[in-house]
């Protein structure tokens, strides 16, 4: 694994025990989710080896990983399954009506992306 992406996993795991403390200290949804969609997306920076997005989305990021990674790779799709639902509250989300934030499992949101960054890391480290 090279500097950038050793750097960006690092970021993405700590987006990753911040959305564990939000959600332990029970401040809300929209913030665990929130960062748990950062937590993925860094991930996906850490396997796309990208230093900085530039002119790149996250949308189009997030394609990019489903056509290699989980179209090719075998990456579980649950992992997309959160990318689509995080990505949709972050760029969509007024925060003025979160009725159905409360909705989305966050347990099953953290878990995902939880194993995301492990497989990432393995897959960085040719295991």
């Amino acid at each position: 694994m090279n500097d950038t992406g050793a750097r960006r996993l690092k970021e993405a795991g700590e987006f990753l025990q911040e959305a564990k403390f939000l959600l332990n200290e029970k401040l809300g949804n929209v913030h665990v989710l929130t960062k748990i969609y950062h937590s993925m997306i860094y991930g996906l920076f850490a396997l796309f080896n990208i230093r900085s997005i530039g002119d790149l989305s996250h949308y189009e990021l997030i394609q990019m990983f489903k056509t290699a990674y989980i179209e090719k790779e075998g990456f579980s799709p649950s992992y997309q399954e959160v990318l689509d639902l995080t990505y949709d509250l972050v760029h969509t989300c007024s925060c003025s009506d979160t009725r159905d934030i409360d909705l989305i499992d966050t347990d099953k949101a953290l878990s995902a992306a939880n194993w995301l960054l492990k497989d990432i890391a393995d897959h960085l480290a040719g295991r």
